[in-house]
């Protein structure tokens, strides 16, 4: 279908980047998370708050959470976090058997974000705009001459 699979590992893996043996159809890249999610059409991941870059950008993302159940019980993250995976924006699976038909659908659907998908986005996100950096800014500076 035209895509390319990569694979940034968080930079916790990265110093085990010779220990991973990938197929021909996949790469390990060595592009910053900056670069590779302004390229990428969707990111799979498990819960990387890098979800939240893409969908401020509007792209598709899945989270696989397929050990939610020892994640949840065996992690420092025991309690519910600020984020529900499971009613979330992105396409959310648990098992093997999901995560490809997810993945088989999103590819079939170029990428793109569902109506419903594209509603939860707009409802997360107090703006969509370009002026974020000017409101950190000014509530800085508010903060700053209290």
């Amino acid at each position: 279908n035209g895509y390319s699979f990569v694979i940034k590992l968080h930079p916790e893996m990265q110093k085990f980047t010779s220990c991973f043996k990938l197929p021909d159809w996949a790469e390990l890249s060595t592009e910053s998370f900056n670069e590779l999610t302004c390229e990428s059409d969707l990111l799979i991941t498990d819960y990387s708050s890098l979800a939240f870059d893409f969908f401020y950008l509007k792209k598709n993302v899945i989270n696989y959470t397929f050990d939610s159940d020892i994640f949840s019980r065996d992690s420092i993250y025991r309690a519910e976090g600020y984020y529900d995976y499971k009613n979330g924006i992105g396409i959310n699976v648990s098992n093997y058997e999901d995560f490809v038909n997810a993945f088989s659908e999103c590819i079939k659907n170029d990428c793109k974000l569902s109506t419903e998908q594209n509603q939860k986005i707009m409802a997360f996100f107090r703006y969509h705009d370009k002026n974020n950096c000017d409101r950190i800014y000014e509530n800085a500076l508010r903060i700053i001459n209290r």
